[in-house]
């Protein structure tokens, strides 16, 4: 999705779903307290502050508020709103920066939709029942990260978003204790097997891993996925996310699809399978 393209489906909207939730699996996480925005002035108005530029944006997580746009009957597009600054499309290969934040964030407030107090509600939701999930997956840290920054990998939890520095300073922390490139990669597909195992809607610091070993060659990342059970896992993971983009995927074997997608179904991922299989699809 381009600015440009963007703008012309938000020019054929004539109505506007805004879901109090983020987007998972393409959806929003939860109709409850759903707003319709039909008024055509009204529609006009949110349409203006979705207005995106051509700065490069990144997000991860599910995002905040989730917008369905309509034209009549049709669905235009499903996208998510992250803190007020990026947009992040069902069917994108990378996210757009929002142009003005402060008006789509005064708009989202007059409108009864504090982005903060969502934020807080999806946090709760997440540590509530996790705990077995939280744990595997700090058991599963890689060694050279199990030190001072630790907590700052898991801060990114209440912030919502990963600053690039910690990524870059994961990396170093990485680098450092595991010399051998495939090794590093092997020790990153185990991490990122482990959590909750969502594409979507996990908490914000199972997107480590997927950050780290988007700075990994993909020819290291075949490579190494065939290791164990739990690397198969953790690359279906990574390739199922928008972490590589389809051109990118279709350079591998489709063997190499087909296999992580079966270790995703194994384990019961099935969404995880579904999706690796249609961004490998020629």
């Amino acid at each position: 999705m381009t600015t440009a393209e963007w703008a012309d489906t938000v020019a054929k909207a004539d109505r506007i779903e805004v879901y109090l939730a983020g987007m998972e699996d393409g959806a929003p996480a939860t109709a409850e307290g759903m707003i319709t925005i039909a008024e055509p002035e009204a529609v006009q108005t949110l349409a203006e502050r979705l207005a995106t530029s051509d700065e490069d944006a990144s997000a991860s997580g599910p995002g905040h508020v989730t917008l369905r746009l309509y034209a009549g009957d049709e669905l235009l597009d499903t996208v998510a709103i992250h803190h007020g600054e990026v947009l992040v499309g069902a069917d994108w290969d990378h996210p757009l920066a929002v142009a003005k934040p402060p008006r789509l964030i005064s708009w989202l407030a007059r409108n009864g939709i504090s982005l903060a107090g969502l934020a807080a509600a999806r946090l709760k939701a997440q540590r509530t029942g996790k705990t077995t999930e939280r744990q595997a997956w700090i058991d599963a840290m890689p060694s050279p990260l199990k030190g001072a920054l630790a907590p700052h990998l898991m801060a990114t939890e209440m912030a919502g978003s990963i600053p690039d520095r910690l990524v870059d300073e994961a990396e170093q922390e990485l680098v450092a204790g595991l010399p051998d490139e495939q090794e590093r990669c092997v020790a990153l597909l185990n991490w990122h097997a482990q959590g909750t195992g969502l594409l979507v809607g996990q908490p914000t610091y199972e997107d480590i891993p997927n950050e780290l070993l988007k700075r990994v060659p993909l020819d290291v990342v075949a490579v190494t996925l065939h290791a164990t059970d739990a690397t198969k896992l953790g690359a279906a993971r990574h390739f199922g996310s928008r972490a590589r983009t389809r051109d990118e995927l279709r350079t591998l074997d489709p063997a190499i699809g087909e296999t992580v997608a079966a270790a995703a179904e194994s384990a019961g991922r099935q969404g995880i399978a579904d999706e690796v299989r249609k961004r490998f699809r020629p």
